[in-house]
């Protein structure tokens, strides 16, 4: 009975059977379609996310006021583009792109990529502008071939643009050959022989020490991946920190050089390596065209100009706006703002400086925020000002009896109630106040000019720095300019220049002497203290500090030294 009945069950069983193995590889499909279809919309829903995060996309359309930004491509280059604690930026590059901008009348947005993945980004072409030192053989512009190479690609995936997708030269530059000055200087070549150099990966850098190699025999090259050219001159005058250790030899560019020795004095360039000069240039993203909009829209003749204009190309935007640059000498200008005051300081200054900051700084750095609070002013200007002045010492006094911190002349420090001028604390803040007071008096003039005209009025008095703006108009210069009035300024001393403009007779080429040092001075002091206002405090007008005794305005402004 019992076989009789396993028999007659043996049939449902395997019916059950397959039932469920039919259900089982239902389910799997239906739960591997599902896991399909999820990882799908993960894909989507973060490609989605990055692509509104870059608001960019192949075909991006042209730049317009109120509805496309313009979208500059960049990567970690400390000559292009900077930002500090409090979200300032600034850069060389930086400022040419916030001009194009402003021509177009459109807001400007930085999409900053690492080395690693620029090129796969630069191929992309999302993007209007393509920035960051790039640079091409000045020959390689003027060539007949439409395909020039990027200096500083990885010759196995060498990156061709065509040359109408390249700018005009924005400015030289060149490679050298840094090393520590503890080491023994390289004076040849052939020295390099056996030795090892450090760029950044992906470098026009890269580029010349893979040349070098070709010619020096058992020279090594290493590529770092991490950071910038100023990381790795870190590891350059600090060889024994863990990053890159033994880091004795680096090839940078000219002017990563200049920045180098007002932060790491103990760096030296040893070889100016064999390579021809290269051209800057920008790389233009797809070809749009788009009318070109002025920005006084009030204007009757630029609109009936916009009517009637032909839609240009974006090749001809940038291409007239670097020409204007060119014309008008606003590059020249704009690279005596970067780094004309960087060859002003010997490498002793610059060390004697960095050990003052650790060692004096300290003891008066709080005076120096009060003063910031009162004035307006970044603390580390007020700071690197004193520290022309004085060096830092509330007891200096010169030969002429200008004495303190801030080194006060006795009327100035009257006018200001200063009880004491070797009381630091009175000195800074008062100093401070009216080096803002002697900002007030260039009305005209624009931020940073307004601060370099304000300082070398604090060595001259506004009266010479005033007579000598006459002295500009005269000569056809620009009053309000910096980059020109330090040309005027020397002038000031000569026999009938002063006369001619009556104005007295000041030592104008001291004056362009402090100004530029403090220039560097404040330019070493905010990369050491990037803290400004980080206290958030509201600052006072320092109108408001004197406001019961509005007489002391006009007699304020008056010779200091």
């Amino acid at each position: 009975m019992k076989n009789t009945k396993y028999s007659a069950m043996l049939p449902l069983r395997k019916n059950l059977r397959k039932k469920f193995i039919l259900q089982s590889i239902i389910a799997f499909m239906i739960f591997s379609l599902c896991l399909i279809f999820f990882i799908s919309i993960k894909n989507d829903f973060f490609a989605n996310i990055v692509q509104q995060q870059l608001n960019l996309h192949k075909s991006l359309p042209p730049p317009e006021p109120g509805k496309q930004d313009l979208i500059v491509l960049l990567r970690d280059n400390p000559l292009s583009y900077n930002q500090d604690i409090n979200g300032n930026t600034s850069g060389f590059e930086h400022d040419l792109v916030m001009k194009l901008a402003e021509t177009l009348n459109v807001k400007a947005q930085f999409l900053l990529v690492d080395n690693e993945h620029f090129d796969e980004f630069l191929a992309n072409e999302p993007y209007h502008l393509a920035i960051s030192w790039l640079s091409v053989d000045d020959n390689s512009l003027h060539s007949e071939s439409n395909l020039i190479n990027i200096a500083g690609k990885d010759d196995s995936r060498k990156l061709k643009i065509n040359k109408n997708r390249l700018t005009q030269k924005i400015i030289a530059t060149k490679d050298v050959l840094l090393q520590n000055e503890y080491t023994k200087p390289i004076k040849s070549l052939q020295q390099l022989k056996g030795k090892t150099i450090h760029v950044i990966a992906g470098t026009r850098q890269a580029q010349t020490a893979k040349l070098l190699k070709q010619k020096i025999a058992d020279l090594e090259i290493v590529e770092v991946k991490s950071g910038n050219e100023l990381d790795l001159l870190e590891n350059l005058a600090n060889n024994d920190l863990p990053l890159h250790k033994n880091v004795n030899y680096v090839i940078a560019d000219e002017y990563v050089d200049l920045m180098a020795n007002h932060i790491f004095p103990n760096v030296r360039k040893t070889l100016n390596l064999p390579n021809k000069n290269k051209s800057i240039v920008w790389i233009l993203g797809k070809q749009f065209a788009f009318k070109f909009n002025k920005n006084d829209k009030n204007d009757k003749n630029d609109k009936n100009e916009q009517n009637s204009q032909s839609s240009q190309s974006w090749e001809n935007i940038t291409q007239n706006f670097i020409a204007d640059l060119h014309k008008t000498n606003y590059l020249t200008k704009l690279n005596d703002i970067h780094f004309g005051h960087l060859k002003r300081l010997t490498a002793i200054d610059i060390a004697t400086f960095l050990s003052d900051i650790e060692k004096i700084l300290p003891r008066y750095r709080k005076y120096f925020h009060e003063a910031e609070k009162v004035s307006g002013l970044d603390w580390r200007l007020i700071a690197a000002l004193a520290y022309q002045e004085s060096h830092w010492d509330p007891n200096a006094t010169s030969p002429t009896n200008v004495r303190g911190i801030m080194m006060l002349t006795e009327d100035t420090a009257d006018r200001l109630k200063v009880s004491n001028r070797l009381n630091a604390r009175q000195s800074i803040k008062a100093g401070a106040i009216y080096l803002n007071y002697l900002k007030d008096a260039f009305v005209g003039a624009e931020e940073p000019d307004k601060t370099w005209l304000a300082l070398a009025a604090y060595n001259t008095g506004l009266g010479g720095v005033l007579g000598a703006r006459k002295l500009a108009k005269k000569r056809n210069s620009n009053p309000n300019n910096w980059y020109e009035m330090k040309k005027v300024l020397p002038l000031m001393a000569r026999p009938g220049y002063a006369e001619s403009v009556g104005s007295v007779k000041v030592r104008g080429g001291e004056a362009v002497i402090l100004t530029e040092n403090v220039r560097s001075y404040y330019g070493i002091l905010q990369r050491y203290d990037d803290d400004w206002q980080t206290q958030n405090q509201p600052n006072i007008e320092p109108k408001n500090l004197l406001e019961a005794n509005k007489d002391n305005k006009q007699n304020l402004l008056t010779t200091n030294n």
